[in-house]
């Protein structure tokens, strides 16, 4: 009996949701409840969805009266700023914006690049946008890519096609444009200082694109630049692993050397760096000078008192240029003696110590490293704040046994950068 009742019940069950849910012919039809909620979900949609509204349009239909000026003496960087806005705002909308000298003259609606006759005297402050600085600003008929005297411009025009028009430069070989007839803007001013000099990024598609050596087009859409000690001291073991004697002339002159050699090849840069090898200590010369030198100055001190020998030598030659060098493992711990950085020279402090999950400010060093048990990163970067005025940071976001893995810095990152802001680094 109670197996029939129960059957009973849910073939009534069945028929009910059936009946519910199935008009005659078989369709699938809503209840008047469903109906209801559904007009409501479809209202609400309509009434939150945002709609974009420009105060003016670059391109309509695929056409435009806008032109591109750049300055009769135009820089490189400003005359590429003005070429890549033309190039892209053709692929996005098929429309392609003339390129003009300021000498042109003025036309009602134009998108003005760099230093122009164009803007009025003090119109834009560029001492305070530095090097690599930069305004967008849009008004009715109008548009301002203004950058600093370096990079700034360039920055500019690749913000304005990200930020503005939607372009994605996700890595060296992927890129998402989009596709629109029509091209509106916003009329607003938007001004950007780094608050780093230097900003680089060692991941991936970046390092493969270094070594096809198509990267650098890649670095200036992401607003990066280089400081990176990217090559060790010159080596002269036989296995040419060991770091040289550096109590030697013979080294010293021949790192020099290397300067001049590294110079010739491209005279406009400003960072040349040498590093440790990327071992231990075993690696490191023991003859008696080297020895005696590490016991009175420390590891650091060892290398630095070497480095900044060889940049008081180059100074006046290139008195632009910085040697860099790491502190990194077994000279992490800041000098001892009394060796302080030259004027030319930078110290990379690398966090392959620390934790990745924990702000750094909070870090105390374990055993097993190079540095004290129960000292912190705090003393270290006070340390070396004290011996070096030029700061930057070798920052391990990336996993270099598995560079698609994971690094657990998230929610630290930020307030990592914030410290180095706020204590002066510079990159």
């Amino acid at each position: 009996m109670k197996r029939y009742f129960s059957s009973l019940l849910i073939l009534c069950l069945l028929l009910s949701v059936f009946a519910s849910c199935t008009a005659d012919d078989g369709s699938d039809v809503p209840t008047d409840t469903e109906s209801a909620a559904s007009e409501t979900e479809t209202e609400t949609e309509t009434e939150t969805e945002e709609v974009f509204v420009p105060d003016f349009y670059i391109v309509e239909d695929g056409v435009s009266d806008y032109v591109i000026v750049h300055g009769e003496n135009a820089a490189e960087l400003e005359l590429k700023a003005a070429s890549e806005l033309q190039s892209y705002i053709k692929q996005i909308s098929g429309a392609e914006l003339p390129i003009v000298s300021d000498t042109a003259e003025r036309t009602e609606k134009e998108l003005v690049v760099g230093v122009t006759n164009r803007e009025s005297e003090g119109q834009f402050d560029r001492a305070e946008l530095n090097g690599d600085g930069f305004v967008i600003k849009s008004e009715e008929n109008t548009i301002w890519l203004v950058g600093g005297e370096e990079r700034g411009t360039l920055y500019a025009a690749y913000t304005f096609l990200e930020e503005h028009l939607g372009c994605r430069f996700y890595t060296p070989t992927f890129e998402v444009i989009p596709e629109n007839e029509d091209i509106g803007v916003l009329i607003c001013e938007d001004k950007q200082i780094p608050v780093f000099e230097h900003r680089y990024a060692n991941w991936n598609d970046i390092v493969a694109a270094s070594i096809q050596g198509n990267d650098i087009q890649y670095k200036l859409k992401q607003t990066m630049t280089s400081v990176h000690a990217g090559h060790t001291l010159p080596r002269f073991s036989e296995d040419g692993i060991n770091d040289p004697c550096l109590s030697s002339e013979d080294v010293f002159h021949a790192v020099v050397a290397d300067v001049h050699t590294q110079m010739a090849k491209d005279p406009n840069q400003t960072y040349i760096g040498y590093g440790q090898a990327d071992l231990g200590t075993e690696t490191v010369c023991d003859c008696d000078a080297c020895v005696a030198s590490i016991a009175q100055y420390g590891y650091s001190g060892h290398y630095l008192r070497f480095i900044n020998r060889v940049a008081e030598e180059i100074a006046d030659d290139y008195p632009d240029l910085r040697i860099v060098t790491f502190s990194y493992a077994f000279t992490e711990e800041p000098p001892k003696g009394g060796v302080v950085c030259a004027d030319n020279v930078s110290i990379q402090l690398c966090t392959l110590s620390l934790c990745m999950h924990h702000p750094y400010e909070d870090f105390v060093y374990g055993p097993g490293w190079f540095l004290p048990e129960g000292s912190t990163f705090l003393d270290t970067f006070e340390g070396w704040d004290a011996v070096c005025d030029y700061l930057t940071f070798y920052d391990y976001s990336t996993n270099f046994s598995c560079y698609n893995s994971m690094v657990p810095n998230f929610y630290a990152a930020p307030k990592n950068y914030r410290f180095f802001a706020e204590n002066g680094v510079k990159g």
